[in-house]
């Protein structure tokens, strides 16, 4: 090879020698993902969870609703929406739930940051608060965390309305299946509670 050629190629073989020869500049991604899009997925991961959850559980309870009425609905939430909570959680790798202050099943207790989110809200309504969507540090390392207040709706009367307003058939079921229930008492766009998610960061 001539020297004129040689030294023509110069930077080139600079550049392979920089690189550990594989021809990309230095500096280029080492193929890990970097910390923000970690925590990006892992807070995407916790939304879709938490919309999986809250589509799937209202879909059942319209579902009950319009083949047999408020008391079906009762009687079918309190026999599928934990499994249904358990089935997400499990299909997501997320922790998830909905949760209040005034429980209608007390599987439902909120975790720490949902339960002073709840705290925080006092009497407002349902559309004067704002949910929850970052990644924080916790105990056990970042986590993303998303919430989503739940509000009352006409729907919801019929079974978390004025005692005195619910009907007899849902008074009974009610009595059965959640002999501690309080949650009733709401009125239209009342803040019923919270739909949650939180997902670890991957490491």
């Amino acid at each position: 090879m001539s020297s004129r050629r040689l030294i023509a190629m110069l930077p080139l073989l600079m550049i392979a020698c920089s690189s550990g020869g594989s021809g990309a500049p230095s500096g280029a991604s080492s193929g890990k993902p970097s910390a923000q899009s970690k925590e990006d997925a892992a807070l995407a991961a916790a939304k879709s969870a938490a919309g999986k959850l809250g589509t799937e559980t209202r879909t059942k309870l319209v579902d009950a609703l319009n083949n047999g009425g408020p008391a079906n609905a009762v009687t079918v939430c309190s026999a599928e929406a934990q499994a249904i909570a358990e089935r997400v959680a499990k299909e997501t790798g997320a922790s998830v739930g909905r949760s209040s202050l005034k429980l209608r099943n007390v599987k439902d207790a909120p975790p720490g940051w949902v339960q002073t989110w709840l705290v925080a809200q006092g009497d407002k309504k349902a559309d004067q608060t704002q949910g929850i969507e970052g990644v924080f540090d916790s105990p056990v390392g970042r986590v993303a965390r998303f919430l989503k207040p739940i509000g009352i709706d006409g729907t919801c009367l019929s079974c978390h309305g004025d005692p005195d307003s619910i009907s007899e058939p849902v008074k009974t079921v009610l009595a059965s299946k959640y002999p501690e229930d309080k949650a009733t008492g709401y009125k239209a766009g009342d803040l019923r509670g919270a739909l949650w998610a939180e997902v670890p960061v991957g490491r």
